[in-house]
Order: C-alpha cells, then structure tokens, then sequence
C-alpha cells in the first residue's frame, strides 16, 4: 500500500509540474496581446522545455483554435479545430481560474496520456474586469515515461509487479508495458480487495 500512495505521489507531481508550468506560459506577452506570431513562437519554446508534451494549442475567447503545434509541426489555419464544446475549453472559462485535467487517454501513438488546460488571464494588476479570461493554453501530455520510471523504481521482487488502473477499473499500465488495450480489470479480486477497503 506505501508504494502505492508513493507511485500515486510521483504521478500525481509530475501532473502539477505540468499544470504549473502552463500556467506560467500563458502569462507571457505572447498570450496577452493574442500575437498568433509570438503565440506560434511560444508554443515551440512549451514543446522544447518539456518532451513529455505532444500538442500544445492557445484557444481564443470563442473556443476556436488559433494556434496548434506538435514537435514536428505548426498547424495550418484549415487544421485549427473549434474546442467550444470540449471540456478542455468549457471548464477553465465556465470558471474563472479552473484548471482541467481530463482522465488518462491513449494518443494515436499508443501513449497513456492527459489533456492538461489552463485559462489565459489578464494578471490581477492590470484587470479591469473580474471575468477577463482571453483564452485557454491546452497541451497533450504523455505519461508514458513517469508510469515506467514509477514502476521501475521499486524493486518488486520476482513474483510481484505493480500496475496502475484508472478509476473505471481499466488497466493503463504494469511493470512491463503500458497498454493501450485499455483492459477492463475492475472484476479482478485484487481490485475488488482493494475497492472493499
């Protein structure tokens, strides 16, 4: 159970670190004044700092995405998708200061991941309005490498392994592999033993 609440504590900071650093971008210039140019530029230095992200996009007032990048590539104007109706969107400006964290997801790529998102707001000192939200900074984060170097990190022994599952009881990942299989494990005893708790 202690490694358990640790590997839980390892994730959970990593998650945080992710969330923090967001919410320190989006209160660059870039962000403020809406120049898609420097936003571009801005999302690109976001990708470079952290390896663990795979998209970064701003989301403008209307839920429209102005500006999309991945490591490889910035999106051209006809890619930008409406986010109005997405919870990424919905829930940092349905309340001011809301961070969203959607439950962990598997990328295209196979990757246990997360949708992080923050809203874009004028700092305290130069407000005139309580509600000035100008957008949203969203990124997709992989948790791949955290849920490995999680269960790497202790020594089980030869006949036990750590897994971590979501709270529908889905298998996302064990000492071996992550697994994008997504197995429905919530009927195993163990869990069972361990939701009886």
């Amino acid at each position: 159970e202690e490694i358990a609440k640790h590997a839980a504590f390892r994730i959970e900071e990593f998650v945080q670190a992710k969330v923090r650093n967001l919410i320190l971008h989006s209160q660059t210039d870039a962000f403020l004044t809406n120049n898609i140019g420097a936003v571009e530029a801005e999302l690109a230095v976001i990708l470079r700092q952290d390896g663990d992200l795979k998209e970064v996009s701003f989301i403008g007032q209307d839920g429209k995405e102005l500006a999309t990048r991945t490591p490889e590539r910035t999106f051209t104007q006809d890619e930008l998708r409406e986010q109005a109706q997405s919870s990424k969107f919905v829930i940092p400006t349905f309340r001011y200061g809301a961070e969203y964290r959607s439950p962990v997801h598997f990328s295209v790529d196979g990757e246990p991941s997360i949708t992080l998102s923050v809203p874009v707001v004028v700092p305290e000192a130069l407000r005139r309005d309580a509600d000035e939200i100008l957008g949203v900074l969203a990124a997709e984060a992989s948790l791949k490498d955290i849920l490995l170097r999680s269960s790497e990190a202790f020594d089980m022994g030869e006949k036990r392994y750590m897994y971590l599952v979501d709270k529908e009881g889905r298998l996302i990942a064990h000492q071996l592999q992550v697994s994008p299989d997504s197995a429905d494990v919530s009927r195993a005893d163990i869990i069972e033993k361990h939701e009886a708790r």
